[in-house]
Order: C-alpha cells, then sequence, then structure tokens
C-alpha cells in the first residue's frame, strides 16, 4: 500500500491553505463510517534525546490546551506510577478485590491511565532531522484505516493524522500537525510507519519467502529490532549535529535536507535541475491537486515532485553568443511537458540522480540475509517497505 503519486498537471506552485483544509478534512474523515549496498547498523545511536519521561509526558497534548492544569500533570504522574506498577501485579483470578470508590469522572480518568500509559518508541527521523516518540496504534485506528474507502489524498490525509496523533513527543518540543507535515521529510515516512510497528506489533513478524533457487515457499519470524539499515556511519554523525545545535523547528528546516537542492545537467540536452527532497505537505498538497475523477496519469507527475527548478537552453542566443544561455521553466504543466520530450538518456540518468539524492541520509529497513531451508542457498539481503508490512499486520487483525 505504498502511496504512489499521479499528477494532473495542476500547478503544485499553488498551495493551498493547508492548516485550514486538513482541519476541515480531519473532521469530515472522524464523521465517516467506517528504494546498493547497505551496511548493517543496528538501530540508530545510541545516545538518546536529553528527553526525560517527564518531559515527554509533558508534551502530551491535553484537548486544545498548551500547558498541563495541575489536574493534567497530576494525571500524567499518576499514568508513570502506573506504568512502573502494572508489570509487578500478580492477578488471581480467583479471588480479586472490587471496589465502587470512583465517581464518574474518575472512572472516565481512569480509563485514560489504564490505555494511555504505555511507554513511547524512540524514533529518529534521519532527513528531517529531529526525534520523535511514539505510541502504539489503537483498535479504532486499525478499524478506521483498514475499513477506509475513501481516495488517495483523504485515504493519505487520514494516515498522516493518525501517524501524528501516536506523536507524544518530539526533540522540538510540542509541533502543530502542519508544522508536522512542514518539517517532516516523505522519506522519513518508513521510519514513522517503523516506530507504529515495534510499538503496536512488539517482538517478531511473520513474513513470507520463496526461494529464488529452488523455488520453494516457506515463512519465518524476524525479530523487529533487526529490520534497520543504514547506507553508512556519516548518517546519524549528521543527525546529532544537526539535532544539537537546532532550537526550533525553523533551524531544523534550515538545516535538513528540505532546504537543499541538488543540481544537475542532463548530458543529452544539457538541460539543468535541481532536485529536491519532498515535505509530507508537498506530498499532501500535490495529491489535493488530482482531481478524484483523473487517477489514471503518468508517471512522470512523480518525477515532477522531485524537481523544484528546470532550466532549458535558449537555443538561438546560445547559438548567436556561442555560449550556454538558459532560461527557467517554473509553470509545472511545462516542467511536465519536457519531462514527455527528455530522450531515453536524459530519463535514465534524471531517475538515477533523483535515487541517488533522495536515498541520502536515508535510514532503510532490509530482512537480514535468510537461508533457504530447502536448498540451503542465500536470499541475500531483502529490502522491506515498512507501509506495506503495518498495513497487512493491520488488515489481518
Amino acid at each position: 500500500m505504498a502511496t504512489k503519486i499521479k499528477f494532473d498537471g495542476s500547478d503544485l506552485n499553488k498551495e493551498p491553505n493547508i492548516e485550514e483544509n486538513i482541519n476541515k478534512e480531519i473532521t469530515e474523515i472522524k464523521e465517516e463510517p467506517k528504494k546498493k549496498t547497505t551496511t548493517k547498523k543496528k538501530n540508530p545511536p545510541k545516545e538518546k534525546p536529553s528527553l526525560t519521561t517527564e518531559e515527554i509526558y509533558a508534551q502530551k497534548k491535553i484537548g486544545n490546551v498548551d500547558m498541563l492544569s495541575t489536574q493534567s500533570q497530576e494525571k500524567e504522574r499518576m499514568k508513570m506510577n502506573f506504568n512502573n506498577f502494572l508489570p509487578k501485579l500478580n492477578i488471581d483470578l480467583n479471588n480479586i478485590v472490587i471496589s465502587d470508590s470512583l465517581n464518574e469522572l474518575e472512572k472516565f480518568q481512569n480509563l485514560d491511565v489504564i490505555f494511555n500509559s504505555q511507554p513511547t518508541f524512540e524514533v529518529p527521523l534521519a532527513q528531517s532531522c529531529y526525534t520523535v516518540f511514539m505510541d502504539a496504534l489503537k483498535y479504532s485506528d486499525i478499524d478506521t484505516i483498514s475499513n477506509s474507502s475513501l481516495d488517495e489524498y483523504h485515504t493519505t490525509l487520514k494516515l498522516y493524522q493518525i501517524t501524528y496523533n501516536h506523536i507524544q513527543a518530539t526533540t522540538l518540543g510540542k509541533i502543530t500537525f502542519d508544522q508536522f507535515l512542514s518539517c517532516t521529510s516523505f522519506f522519513d515516512l518508513q521510519s514513522l510507519f517503523y516506530g507504529l510497528h515495534m510499538q503496536t506489533f512488539p517482538g517478531k513478524t511473520k513474513f513470507d519467502f520463496r526461494c529464488g533457487h529452488c523455488k520453494e515457499k516457506f515463512s519465518s519470524e524476524i525479530p523487529n529490532d533487526t529490520l534497520v539499515f543504514s547506507k553508512d556511519d556519516t548518517i546519524f554523525e549528521r543527525f546529532d549535529k544537526i539535532r544539537k545545535t537546532s532550537r526550533n523547528i525553523n533551524e531544523i528546516i534550515q538545516g535538513n535536507l528540505l532546504n537543499q537542492t541538488n543540481r544537475i545537467c542532463l548530458d543529452q540536452s544539457k538541460t539543468i535541475i535541481d532536485l529536491r527532497i519532498p515535505s509530507l505537505k508537498l506530498h499532501l498538497n500535490t495529491l489535493a491537486s488530482i482531481p478524484p475523477s483523473e487517477t489514471e496519469k503518468t508517471d512522470d507527475a512523480y518525477t515532477l515532485l522531485f524537481i523544484k527548478n528546470m532550466y532549458l537552453l535558449n537555443v538561438p542566443e546560445s547559438l548567436d553568443k556561442d555560449q550556454p544561455i538558459y532560461y527557467q521553466i517554473t509553470d509545472d504543466n511545462k516542467k511536465l511537458e519536457a519531462i514527455k520530450h527528455f530522450g531515453v538518456a536524459d530519463a535514465k540518468q534524471l531517475g538515477s540522480a533523483i535515487d541517488d539524492w533522495t536515498g541520502k541520509y536515508k535510514v532503510e529497513y532490509k530482512i537480514p540475509n535468510m537461508i533457504c531451508p530447502n536448498c540451503g542457498k542465500s536470499l541475500g539481503e531483502l529490502s522491506v517497505d515498512m507501509e506495506n508490512v503495518l498495513f497487512r499486520l493491520m488488515l489481518s487483525q
């Protein structure tokens, strides 16, 4: 169920009022019934951000109130105490103690303490350069997503909102949904889904395989914490540097990949392109620009998402002055038209450049080297799409 972007030729530069539109859409949704050689790096750096358990709880969203009231602070302390108390309990099913000392309001608060006090899972977002602390999906989330019949935009919007709702704290402090979309790389989604998976389906995950040598089918349970891989050891060095020196969201965006471009020149046509890493907000705006009736569009649109600037040769002036003179293409329709005219060599070079640039500082998820139990031959490392894994387990519940 990995999200695939389609395009109808709309101008992506004309972004909607994302804050207003998303809040409106979320209200409607709630009312509705129902991508080379890798070096293994087990888990992100051991040094954790300096967030205590108390600080994590202090960032929890309590209604629309930014500062916790005294009563809310007391409830958060109770959650911490309960979370430490729970593993020590020995339950005798034949001898339970019943008490009716709580009034209705206290029972409601007690419900929240019982089901919302579990510890969070730390998820470093390598391209976005901040860390989130996530809790598990609820049954209601799973039911909502698995029974969705919405179009791609609304399904993605719902998924992003649910993901955001399960971020209990960040190293940036408390952030709004719009800020989350703006400062998070599209390619850090895999890490967010991994965090949800680790909390919701802890332990091991069953995977089905088919040997490429003997064609035998078999299944194996893989420990979740062995799925994390990185391309090189510099990923988290950079991550730590930016996270420690950035004091707010604006500084994070200035330092992470969302604010950087990679300029390339296509060898065949000498077209110059500035590649970018899209944010979740850009991705959502792209989906919002596609009319529900137009779902089958060229895959060139997916390419367009990664192109920030495009410059074409001004042939007459270049010939006259005997040097390369360019003009900029700013309209996305015209960018798309230019892409359709690319030769095979240019298209291949652009695709490779996008893969290299978007893979920069990206954490990947792979199944370690598998050995076929039938023929004993190696299957090698196998890439894992954490969104597909998460959805498959959700749909099987």
